[in-house]
């Protein structure tokens, strides 16, 4: 029997093309990223990189508008590959240590690339239409609600907390955090401001039990360590 042969390699016309594209996607999504749609032009996304002709630029995306919807197009590809791989990674850890994995993993996605910070920040000023404007929140809540009712139901949560209200809560702290520290310090503090809601919220939450092992593992701090060597360790309180 002769062995299967491998799949066919793109035509080199066809790979050039799909690399022009995700180059033109690099730099629109590190320019709406800087400055925001408005502020963004497609003069200033060409300058971000000189080997991209303004012919390869229209041959790829038709507007402005289309560059962001296919931003947060990749951010959203993006966060649900993370949740894909989570689900199998970690499946070994309680709901509430996955939430805390999770929270990391998104702060792993912030910085090799723009398209994630581009993609909060457009869907943030609303500029891709209400569907991807209200989606990161969408997905995001319906994320973490799962993660706590599936603690609940292992009693790992206080019997007075709901998980849908917690659900929303953390989505609300999260984005007031990215927001503040976007503006303040061009995001430059976000991981401690992260880690700090976080324990304020698992401080809320958790069982006394959850909690106690929770700290003797070092908790947001050694959870998002390498996030955090600039913010020092974190103090929930409580």
């Amino acid at each position: 029997m002769s062995p299967v042969p491998d799949s066919p390699s793109p035509p080199p016309r066809q790979a050039r093309a799909a690399a022009t594209r995700e180059r033109i996607l690099e730099a629109a999504a590190a320019d709406f990223a800087a400055v925001g749609y408005h502020g963004s032009s497609l003069s200033r996304i060409l300058e971000r990189d000189a080997g991209v002709t303004k012919g390869a630029l229209y041959f790829h995306f038709a507007s402005k508008e289309a560059m962001a919807l296919a931003v947060v197009e990749a951010m959203g590809d993006t966060y649900r590959g993370l949740v894909e791989t989570a689900a199998r990674d970690d499946a070994h850890l309680d709901p509430l240590r996955r939430a805390a994995r999770l929270t990391a993993g998104i702060h792993d996605l912030l910085w090799p690339s723009p398209v994630v910070r581009a993609g909060v920040r457009l869907s943030g000023e609303g500029a891709v239409g209400p569907a991807w404007s209200s989606w990161p929140t969408r997905f995001w809540e319906a994320t973490f609600t799962a993660l706590f009712v599936e603690a609940r139901e292992r009693g790992e949560l206080r019997g007075e907390v709901d998980p849908v209200a917690m659900g929303r809560f953390v989505l609300d702290i999260s984005q007031g955090a990215f927001i503040t520290s976007m503006v303040t310090t061009g995001l430059a503090d976000l991981a401690p401001r992260v880690a700090h809601n976080w324990e304020v919220a698992f401080a809320y939450m958790a069982e006394p039990a959850w909690q106690a092992g929770w700290r003797d593992e070092g908790g947001m701090t050694a959870v998002m360590r390498h996030h955090l060597e600039q913010g020092g360790d974190v103090d929930g309180g409580g």
